[in-house]
């Protein structure tokens, strides 16, 4: 649902103050961005998500008088205007808590694409931060982040000759003291300070950090904090339900085609990636919503049995009689060895292929512990030969050389599905 927000000439001008440098104010019908309204019951929330190389994952920010807020952390307070971002700069630390809980916000998240890569834990070992901004200026390339938009950002300690930075163009003022924000710069007032200063610049400013007292100060440089905006804008803009309805439904559902190996137990690797993929979708459900509704969810399933349905292909005469050997050199999974139709041995196949998955569930999902004690929600539903998926490619209609050849044609209906019980609850306060 798209949403109209009205803002207010002194809203606007609010957003605009954030910077002197006048970018893409957002517009009253673009729902990419995010607007403050300054009202306590938020309209709208952002939620960021982490991309495929980071810890998976969401979070809901709200942006109340131009302070970021979670939502699903109890209103934590990660401030995110960038007025109240102070450095100390002889420690290298923020001195602003709503930035360290932003912090630890992002740490818990896993990191945000190749900022993550460039920066570790930002405690300011080698210059930088990354924290989640309102966005205050338009930052030529990033086209997709607008001024008033939370976005993330790397925030370095660094050096430059004042006559680069300072003045009405660009707003920076002297500060006297060694706290500064992203509108000061600073001076170190003697050779300690500058030592100790010096120790906290980002990495690539080695030339600086050679340099003597005398020289940075000869040279007209000075410190200052380094905003460095992301390419992209990590979030979708999500209006809140108009009734204050906060009901929480999940459904997670699990299908793998011809996941396992050729009349074996063991998955492809295709396979293993799948399932690890259902996994961190459970998983996920604390990230998105929090951990009381993540125990209630996990309680909720453990209340359950939770079929694992695994069947086979029908590739040849079901009712054929086959002596089948188990052991290396064998035709036929442990367990399900002895002279018997094709049928019934394919039966015995899908249910040790069951057991597979949900001893890999045991370990993924420990807490998916079912009403008995080591033991699991999940429970094996072998169907054995079926054509139900794919009605056409099945005997007598495929034919080949040998049971491979025959079994590639017929993939469709080797299926494993995990229909997870759906879950819905309100939270409303």
């Amino acid at each position: 649902m798209n949403k109209r927000f009205l803002i207010t000439e002194d809203e606007r001008n609010s957003i605009l103050s954030l910077y002197t440098k006048k970018g893409i104010i957002l517009e009253q019908d673009r729902t990419s961005g995010m607007v403050d309204t300054g009202e306590s019951n938020n309209t709208s929330y952002k939620t960021f998500r982490t991309p495929p190389f980071g810890k998976r994952g969401s979070r809901k920010v709200k942006m109340l008088n131009n302070r970021l807020y979670l939502i699903d952390k109890n209103d934590q307070d990660i401030n995110g205007n960038h007025k109240e971002f102070y450095v100390d700069l002889t420690t290298g630390t923020i001195k602003d808590t709503g930035f360290l809980n932003n912090i630890d916000f992002i740490n818990d998240m896993g990191g945000f694409g190749s900022i993550e890569r460039d920066m570790g834990r930002p405690t300011n070992t080698d210059g930088n931060f990354k924290t989640i901004m309102i966005n205050y200026e338009n930052s030529g390339a990033n086209s997709s982040v607008y001024v008033g938009e939370p976005a993330l950002c790397t925030i370095r300690i660094s050096a430059r000759k004042i006559s680069l930075f300072a003045g009405p163009s660009s707003n920076r003022s002297k500060s006297d003291s060694s706290n500064i924000d992203l509108t000061q710069y600073y001076i170190p007032k003697n050779k300690n300070e500058w030592e100790t200063i010096k120790d906290k610049l980002y990495g690539s400013n080695n030339s600086v950090k050679d340099m003597s007292f005398k020289d940075f100060v000869r040279g007209g440089y000075a410190i200052f904090l380094e905003p460095a905006w992301p390419d992209t804008s990590f979030g979708e803009i999500t209006p809140v339900d108009e009734d204050g309805d906060d009901t929480v439904s999940i459904e997670i559902i699990l299908k793998m085609e011809n996941p396992f190996q050729f009349n074996r137990t063991f998955l492809y690797p295709e396979g293993v990636t799948e399932l690890k993929k259902f996994v961190d979708d459970i998983k996920e459900v604390k990230n998105t919503y929090g951990e009381t509704v993540y125990n209630d969810y996990i309680n909720f399933l453990n209340s359950k049995k939770i079929e694992v349905l695994t069947s086979s292909s029908i590739d040849d005469d079901p009712n054929q009689t086959i002596k089948y050997i188990e052991g290396e050199g064998g035709n036929a999974v442990a367990g399900c060895g002895g002279t018997q139709t094709r049928n019934k041995y394919n039966f015995c196949l899908s249910e040790q292929r069951a057991i597979a998955i949900i001893n890999q569930l045991k370990t993924y999902l420990p807490e998916l512990s079912g009403t008995t004690i080591g033991g699991t929600a999940f429970i094996p539903k072998p169907i054995g030969e079926t054509s139900q998926f794919d009605e056409v490619n099945t005997w007598p209609k495929v034919t080949g050389k040998d049971d491979k050849e025959k079994a590639a044609k017929t993939a469709k209906n080797r299926v494993v599905l995990i229909t997870l019980p759906s879950f819905k609850k309100n939270y409303d306060n």
